[in-house]
């Protein structure tokens, strides 16, 4: 998925903003348009700015045009199988993604690897 943002900002003397259009690209931007696909998270985020101003040496004196392209690339993802667990669970964990037991409660769980020292012999 593709988000492409421009930002614009005209100063004029000694570089007081006259005015501002655009905005910048935020990460609730990129989830609300994962979220018009059906997709349920995003990973990969990348998020490009391009100074596309011209500048020159009487800028401050005379005023000028800020321009900003920001162009934002992420994966948005669906998942297929929900986890097991609660709300309750992912307020206690540290990666905030909710559901399912943690790392050490599922080693808890799985208990430790033992291998049998006898072969099978049939």
């Amino acid at each position: 998925m593709r988000v492409v943002r421009e930002e614009i900002t005209r100063r004029g003397f000694l570089g007081i903003a006259n005015s501002h259009t655009g905005s910048e690209i935020t990460y609730d931007l990129l989830i609300g348009e994962a979220k018009k696909l059906g997709a349920d998270d995003i990973i990969n985020v990348r998020i490009d700015r391009t100074d596309a101003s011209l500048h020159g040496t009487f800028d401050w004196l005379f005023g000028y045009t800020e321009k900003y392209a920001y162009t934002a690339n992420a994966l948005a993802i669906k998942y297929t199988k929900a986890v097991a667990g609660n709300l309750t669970d992912a307020a206690s964990r540290p990666s905030g993604m909710g559901g399912g037991p943690g790392l050490s409660e599922l080693t808890a769980l799985q208990g430790p690897a033992e291998a049998d020292p006898t072969p099978a012999t049939q």
